[in-house]
């Protein structure tokens, strides 16, 4: 694996004299050099985050030193991102490191700075060791966030949950103190819009929670312009739902909008939830088995 201090300076991200400086301030402190020129304010911190992303891609087989070089070059001239830069150059990767998203959701979610992604993703790297144990030891998050985020990074690879969305599913996860499936369902009823009421409407129909006549009277009684969100706050209000069924429909419905699953399982998870009172992804989960 090249080194930080070769992959910024070969990258022209940093010269020379100003490397030996960094190097010397590290001998020094025993303080990770990425630590070190995040903190000088010289150097935009998505640079070293670019060079330590390579890193981890070189490490495992992803990336030659050539490829890294070129992209870092990149990131570098045109302040662009790792990712950004690599699809400029026309590579593709097989999959994203579990590592650089673990640091990508916690900074979009407000949880953790940059600079200590930085230095938590340099220390993994020269311990051989996870982003989020060391974030840990650093006392820039707790176990609980940590295992949130993995469940969450693990939907996200299972296509049950968009990566945009992550982010946000942990805020509103770890700030309202609410449980990971009921934050999901949350922003599942959030994202979905009125081109998913046909399909609410079909489920609710096929599992026998509404009736057509009563659909239709709460379309009459809200108006044309209803929001998903109204429709489905009134379904709750005049009691053809209850809240945690209303939750399970909406966290079904963003499913089926990502074709993670299809309309019959929906059907067959809404009855589960609806009898056993379970909500939609474990009772998804329950019956893959």
């Amino acid at each position: 694996m090249t080194q930080l201090c070769s992959l910024l300076t070969e990258s022209g991200a940093v010269d020379s004299q100003s490397m030996s400086n960094y190097l010397a301030t590290q001998r020094e402190t025993g303080l990770p050099l990425g630590r070190i020129i995040t903190h000088a304010g010289v150097i935009d911190p998505e640079v070293v985050m670019a060079a330590l992303t390579a890193q981890v891609y070189e490490r495992d087989g992803y990336l030659t030193q050539v490829d890294i070089l070129e992209i870092l070059v990149l990131c570098y001239r045109r302040g662009i991102d790792f990712e950004t830069a690599l699809k400029q150059t026309g590579r593709t990767l097989p999959v994203q490191i579990a590592q650089i998203r673990t640091g990508e959701i916690l900074v979009k979610a407000g949880l953790a700075q940059k600079s200590s992604i930085i230095s938590a993703l340099e220390l993994a790297l020269l311990k051989g060791s996870q982003i989020g144990v060391e974030l840990i030891n650093m006392g820039q998050i707790d176990e609980n966030t940590l295992s949130r985020t993995l469940l969450l990074q693990d939907l996200v690879r299972q296509e049950r949950l968009a990566m945009v969305h992550a982010p946000s599913v942990l805020k509103r996860s770890v700030l309202n103190r609410e449980e990971l499936s009921q934050s999901l369902a949350e922003l599942a009823a959030l994202v979905l819009d009125t081109s998913d009421i046909e399909n609410l409407e079909a489920l609710l129909k096929a599992v026998g929670v509404c009736s057509h006549a009563n659909l239709e009277a709460i379309k009459t009684m809200l108006g044309e312009k209803t929001s998903f969100t109204e429709y489905l706050a009134a379904l709750v209000h005049k009691q053809h739902l209850d809240d945690g069924l209303a939750l399970c429909t909406a966290r079904l419905l963003y499913l089926l909008r990502m074709e993670a699953i299809k309309p019959e399982e929906a059907i067959d998870v809404l009855k589960y939830c609806k009898d056993f009172g379970v909500d939609a992804d474990s009772a998804l989960n329950r019956r893959r088995g």
